[in-house]
């Protein structure tokens, strides 16, 4: 900036931010090896249980870490124990934070139509008896 002559040099600030901690995040289903993708197929009601592998490979110590889950089907689809990754922290450099993680498959098991009358998922349901109606596909 000094070989700039329209440019005072009173008249800027420079300030660098600290590095921003980095943190990597991997799966271990059981009897596995660790894995940035994975996935798990669960009927409606079962549960299994993962590990959340936490690695600090940043440069400086990780002193927060917060974990949540935004779900519109129910809030125990993951759940973890918060207070057993408070009791490792501070992550330093290099260090592994390993995280128990319950899934739970929640689904919605009865399924609900919108009664329209027009259409034939409704008048299937429409009978006096468990039978479908047939009288709308004429």
């Amino acid at each position: 900036m000094k070989t700039l002559p329209k440019i005072p040099h009173s008249q800027f600030t420079i300030e660098v931010v600290p590095a921003l901690p980095n943190l990597q995040a991997t799966l271990k289903m059981c009897g596995e090896q660790e894995q940035s993708i994975s996935t798990i197929s669960l009927y409606a009601g079962e549960s299994a249980t993962c590990e959340l592998v936490l690695e600090n490979i940043g440069s400086g110590q990780i002193e927060l870490i917060e974990i949540s889950v935004d779900s519109s089907l129910d809030n125990n689809i993951l759940t973890c124990d918060i207070s057993e990754l408070e009791k490792q922290l501070p992550l330093l450099e290099d260090a592994k934070i390993i995280l128990p993680l319950k899934v739970f498959a929640a689904a919605n098991f009865i399924n609900t139509y919108p009664a329209d009358g027009g259409s034939i998922r409704s008048s299937l349901f429409s009978g006096t008896n468990s039978y479908p109606s047939l009288s709308s596909f004429k």
